[in-house]
């Protein structure tokens, strides 16, 4: 029973697995691609509140990144 299930199913979870990964590289490199356009428009904006918040929100990610990084070590 254990090698028919296999035989039925292993063909299917492959394809699921191939396009399940394609979907999401597909998404991440949007992602990195809607950040590089919003820079863009950032540093193109001319008020500066705009600028403050954009410098409020990296320092901030890059304080989560360190949070993470200093975790993963301990």
């Amino acid at each position: 029973m254990a090698l028919l299930r296999r035989l039925l199913f292993q063909p299917f979870r492959r394809v699921w697995c191939i396009s399940l990964g394609k979907r999401l590289r597909h998404q991440q490199d949007l992602d990195i691609r809607s950040s590089s356009q919003l820079y863009k428009q950032v540093e193109s904006c001319g008020y500066q509140d705009v600028h403050v918040m954009w410098s409020l929100l990296i320092a901030q990610q890059q304080q989560q990144l360190h949070t993470q990084q200093s975790q993963e070590r301990s």
